[in-house]
């Protein structure tokens, strides 16, 4: 039974009153369409230096060491950058980062061809570190959007989504610069369709925001006070109150994704000297990795909707992620053999199964209020890691590579891994002992903002509802109880 304010009885039957679809469920779709094609552009721009490594050294003379160095340049901005961002985020709303995110990495993107053009490697460098500073700060207002768009049901599809779209972009990274490279014989092409993608992300990105901004006005409409701002203050104190689950996650997650990326980094130019592959043959390769992590991800997700057992699916993903990385290690050399195609697969099929879970397990976690926040200390420890590990694979690769290639450099990140591997089994015990929340199959509760959007379209809440319940409670006999519970069955 719900309220129809324009029948003068209190009471009808559902089946009376259809339920109009609100502004969220109209549009959550192309919502979500027009968030992927941003991420897709700046997935693609941001993958370029690995797949041209070799092609980096010929025209740039870059060492090892520097190599290394440009990894680390993309790390610098979250060291600092992520935790402002994040707070900003809270307080002036996911629309300010988003759109600031998408202008720097156009900037930094812009900088980087200029490198390419003049053949300047500090030029590289500076646009390097603009461009990882716009998507650190993309990803957290993209982050924080979802959260408020979509159920908690919902997550691990829209996460699945989300990874098959950043993994595409990535397939498309992998294929598309060296393969420019080659068609072109130079290294400024490349890096100008990924400004064309860029350019693209921005426009889609725009008439995106304009869908988050409708329904943040929604809100205007209801006597519900539903905060998205978030003081700098107020985040550092919920951050006690996380539980050991998150941090569990974040180190766990930090340290399989610096095994992985450490590996990958090395992978274009393993391919071509320890196989004899060309650069747009690497690239395939790496592209058909990549399809593995595709295939995964959107089942990881859909099977943790279902199922639950979130840590259960994480500490596969690193026997996965270890199980790949040894096999780099391992492999024998030959002449363009498909060999190292298989340690590459089960890397990338690890790597899909966490990126998936993570998200939704941090979701889980962390209210939506804080979201912005807590994913931009997951960001900080990241960059963190990842502006020191490389300099010590970086410093392997240069003593090690003429003697023995990269195998040093892939048993060091083994080590790596395991450790994350123990974290996950770490983390297993404390969900088990904290009440599974990790395990269990998530219920069809809404964020604050969805649930808010789900009675947009209703006239009866203008008036407020608390007002129309005082109303009728004056001119019916119905009990108050039968008049409270009415009106929380229609939300």
């Amino acid at each position: 039974m719900i309220l129809n304010p324009a029948s003068s009885d209190l009471l009808v039957d559902d089946a009376e009153v259809p339920k109009p679809k609100s502004f969220r469920d109209r549009n959550k779709w192309i919502f979500l369409l027009l968030i992927e094609i941003g991420q897709f552009g700046l997935s693609y721009s941001f993958g370029g230096i690995s797949t041209l490594q070799v092609q980096f050294e010929k025209f740039m003379g870059v060492t090892e060491i520097e190599y290394a160095r440009l990894i680390q340049a993309q790390s610098i901005p979250g060291l600092i950058l992520p935790i402002f961002a994040g707070v900003l985020t809270d307080y002036y709303g996911a629309s300010f980062s988003f759109i600031s995110g998408i202008v720097l990495t156009a900037l930094g993107q812009l900088l980087v061809l200029a490198a390419t053009i003049k053949l300047d490697y500090w030029l590289l460098f500076a646009g390097l570190i603009i461009k990882s500073s716009g998507v650190k700060v993309f990803y957290l207002g993209k982050a924080k959007m979802i959260r408020l768009w979509y159920r908690d049901s919902e997550m691990g599809k829209v996460t699945s989504i989300s990874m098959i779209v950043s993994t595409s972009a990535s397939i498309a990274c992998d294929i598309g610069y060296p393969n420019i490279y080659q068609l072109t014989n130079t290294l400024y092409w490349p890096y100008t369709v990924a400004f064309a993608l860029v350019f693209i992300a921005f426009i889609a990105s725009l008439i995106q925001t304009r869908y988050h901004t409708v329904l943040m006005r929604g809100q205007q409409k209801l006597d519900i006070e539903v905060k998205e701002r978030q003081t700098l203050g107020k985040a550092f104190q919920a951050l006690k109150k996380f539980p050991t689950a998150f941090w569990l996650i974040i180190f766990s997650s930090v340290m399989e994704t610096i095994s992985f990326s450490a590996t990958k980094m090395y992978e274009s130019k393993f391919l071509q000297t320890s196989f004899n592959f060309t650069p747009g043959q690497a690239g395939f390769i790496l592209a058909g990795g990549l399809v593995v992590t595709a295939t995964v991800a959107p089942f990881a997700g859909c099977f943790v909707d279902k199922f639950g057992y979130l840590p259960q699916m994480l500490i596969l993903s690193a026997f996965l992620n270890i199980g790949g990385i040894a096999g780099n290690a391992l492999a024998p050399k030959c002449d363009r053999c498909f060999l190292p195609a298989v340690p590459l697969a089960l890397m990338c099929a690890g790597s899909g199964v966490k990126e998936v879970v993570i998200m939704s397990a941090k979701m889980r976690l962390i209210k939506e209020k804080n979201f912005g926040f807590a994913l931009s200390i997951f960001t900080t420890i990241s960059s963190l890691m990842l502006l020191i590990y490389p300099g010590i694979t970086g410093q392997i690769a240069q003593s090690t590579f003429k003697e023995s290639g990269y195998v040093y450099v892939f048993l060091a990140n083994v080590g790596m891994a395991v450790c994350s591997l123990l974290l996950m089994i770490w983390l297993l015990f404390n969900d088990t002992k904290t009440g599974k929340r990790l395990q269990r199959i998530m219920e069809s509760r809404t964020s604050t903002l969805v649930a808010m959007a789900e009675y947009n379209n209703r006239d009866f809440f203008e008036p407020t509802i608390k007002k129309l319940v005082d109303t009728k409670r004056a001119q019916t006999t119905v009990p108050t109880k039968r008049i409270d519970k009415s009106l929380r069955d229609s939300f």
